[in-house]
């Protein structure tokens, strides 16, 4: 296997308000996009992100040539995720999980650990990174995802490692840092 992703594809709850978000909100080009077609490629720099509708993203992870003989137990043994969701997301039902805001929190934002032990919304091991060249920039593109529609998760700060990020979560919930690395460029 080639140590390369080719796509990276999102399940969505609303395709046309996650388009808006993409395409319009950040500026992603699209490839070839057909209204009637289902789903929406964007062509990036080294991959590929494809927004499909969560219950075709569902169906699309169910083993059909071993059926199983009730609904259960087909999909406790065909997917390959808990029933409660993955990435956060319960793929299985109509909307996906939103933050709540809390007073008394930092920046009036809950922490993702509160979230999740509340099983509000829940960090399903992944995120998105978008790297820029200067700390500037993920200002810039933070405040770019926010007034696009992003739910801000950590407004951009100094870090840990040396570097400079912030986290927004998309219209559906998925995580995306914006981070500045002094010490490797990935931009």
């Amino acid at each position: 296997m080639k140590p390369k992703i080719g796509i990276i594809t999102l399940g969505v709850s609303d395709l046309k308000k996650s388009l808006v978000f993409y395409r319009d909100g950040l500026g992603f080009p699209t490839h070839e996009y057909k209204e009637d077609a289902g789903i929406v490629f964007f062509k990036l720099e080294g991959t590929w992100l494809a927004l499909y509708p969560k219950d075709k993203l569902a169906e699309d992870l169910v083993d059909t040539e071993h059926p199983a003989e009730s609904q259960d137990e087909q999909e406790s043994k065909s997917l390959p995720f808990p029933r409660g969701g993955l990435g956060g997301v319960d793929f299985l039902k109509e909307e996906a999980p939103r933050p709540p805001s809390e007073k008394g929190e930092k920046n009036n934002l809950p922490s993702i650990p509160s979230l999740v032990r509340r099983g509000e919304w829940a960090l399903g091991g992944v995120t998105l990174a978008h790297n820029v060249g200067t700390k500037e920039e993920v200002d810039a593109v933070v405040q770019l995802a926010v007034s696009a529609g992003a739910k801000l998760i950590k407004k951009p700060e100094e870090v840990f490692w040396g570097g400079y990020s912030g986290y927004f979560a998309d219209p559906d919930g998925h995580l995306w840092e914006v981070a500045y690395n002094p010490f490797m460029d990935l931009t």
